[in-house]
C-alpha cells in the first residue's frame, strides 16, 4: 500500500517515513530480496530455482521442499530414481501455487520461519 502525500513524496506504510522518490519514482528504490520472495511464495509464482537461483522453476520436489528448473531437477534427482523413497517432483506452471517455505538469503540451507520485531523481516533460526 502506497501512501502518497500532495507534494509527490511517499510514506512507508511501516513505519511512515517520508521519502522524495525524485524524478525516477520509485523505480530507483532499492529491491528487498525477503519481501519478493515471500510475494512469489504467497502469489504463488514459480520464482527461481531453489539451487542454482537464476533459471525460473519448472518442477518442485516435495521431498525436498524445493523449486527446481529442468537443469536441476535432474541433475539432483536423476540418480534418486532407483532410490528406496523416490522423491515426489511435480511440474509448476505460471500461477501455481507452490508449497513451500522461502529460504534465508544468508543461510541457504535454512528456512524462513520467524519475524524479527526489530528489522520486520522474515529470519532463520541462525539469524537469531
Amino acid at each position: 500500500k502506497k501512501i502518497e502525500a500532495s507534494d509527490g513524496r511517499v510514506s512507508c506504510p511501516v513505519c511512515q517515513f517520508v521519502t522524495d522518490p525524485g524524478q525516477d519514482g520509485v523505480d530507483n528504490f532499492q529491491t528487498d530480496e525477503s519481501v519478493c520472495r515471500i510475494i512469489e511464495v504467497i502469489n504463488g509464482t514459480p520464482g527461481r530455482c531453489d539451487n542454482c537461483l537464476s533459471s525460473p522453476a519448472s518442477s518442485f520436489c516435495e521431498t525436498c521442499d524445493a523449486a527446481l528448473c529442468a537443469p536441476c531437477s535432474e541433475e539432483l534427482h536423476g540418480f534418486r530414481s532407483s532410490a528406496k523413497k523416490p522423491h515426489s517432483i511435480l511440474p509448476v506452471t505460471k500461477g501455481e501455487r507452490l508449497r513451500r517455505v522461502p529460504r534465508c538469503p544468508s543461510h541457504p540451507g535454512e528456512k524462513l520461519l520467524f519475524l524479527s520485531v526489530t528489522s520486520q523481516q522474515l529470519i532463520c533460526r541462525d539469524c537469531i
